[in-house]
This record gives C-alpha cells, structure tokens and sequence, in this order.
C-alpha cells in the first residue's frame, strides 16, 4: 500500500515542479487556460500517465491479494483497493471530460 501513495505523491509532486517550472501553481490554473498553454498541457498529460500507471499498479496489487499471491491477502487488498479507488476519482475528476 505504501509504495501505490508513493507513487501517488510522485505523481503529485512532478506535476506541482512541472507547472511551478512554466511559473504557475498546480491546483490554481482553470481548465481553459492550461489547455491554452502547450507547458501545462504537456504537464497535464505527464500527471494523467503518472496517475494511470498508479492506478495500474493499484490493481495489479489488488489482483495479486485475490488470488492469494500477497502474505497478508485481506490486509492489503482492502487499503489496495481504497487507494484505486481515490486515484480513480481523483483521475476522473480532472481528465475525463
């Protein structure tokens, strides 16, 4: 579980460096104004790729957990499944129109 928040935080973090680089601030921007802008366009991109093999990585932890392929299955699939399910909304939230 601890390395899907890492991962997460990651995400984060290059995407706060990636805007704080074009001189804005991650989270303050509106919509029309990063699409009119080709840096943070690309660095919305590079958080949707970022998110997305998260998310990825999410899974395939939970799916692991279900088959039994995990020490403790329960106690990881359960946080596992949590943190997909918060990158999933928070993904969806800002990409998916």
């Amino acid at each position: 579980m601890a390395s899907i928040l890492a991962c997460y935080a990651s995400c984060g973090s290059a995407v706060s460096a990636c805007f704080a680089a074009a001189g804005f601030t991650f989270g303050t921007v509106p919509g029309a104004q990063i699409a009119a802008i080709p840096a943070l366009a690309a660095c919305n991109a590079q958080f949707a790729t970022c998110e997305a093999a998260c998310m990825a990585a999410g899974y395939e932890i939970q799916a692991l957990a279900a088959a039994g392929l995990l020490g403790v299955a329960a106690g990881v699939a359960l946080p596992a499944t949590a943190a997909v399910r918060v990158g999933y909304y928070l993904y969806s939230l800002f990409f998916q129109k």
